[in-house]
């Protein structure tokens, strides 16, 4: 099991500090998490992931696609702007 909870925003981070919440442009910092997860994972382990609803999950969803995961939300927990969502990841 591997558990994640990699930077939920686009855009350059400002410093070192904002790099928990900016992953660069286009996801740059975490766009290898999905098939570096899967290499490592053995065929009966999964990948779970926390996102936030402001993410981009569009362009995740396609990275975690293109890495060969089937995906459900394991739990969601909405605040007042936004939701975090735990997904789970399986090979």
């Amino acid at each position: 099991m591997i558990l994640s909870s990699p930077p939920k925003h686009a855009g350059e981070p400002r410093d070192l500090a904002d790099r928990g919440w900016h992953a660069g442009p286009h996801y740059r910092d975490v766009a290898a998490l999905f098939e570096q997860a899967r290499e490592r994972l053995k065929p009966d382990g999964c990948l779970y992931v926390m996102l936030s609803s402001d993410s981009d999950l569009g362009l995740l969803g396609r990275l975690i696609n293109k890495a060969g995961f089937r995906t459900r939300i394991a739990y969601e927990r909405s605040f007042y702007i936004e939701s975090m969502i735990l997904y789970e990841l399986r090979i």
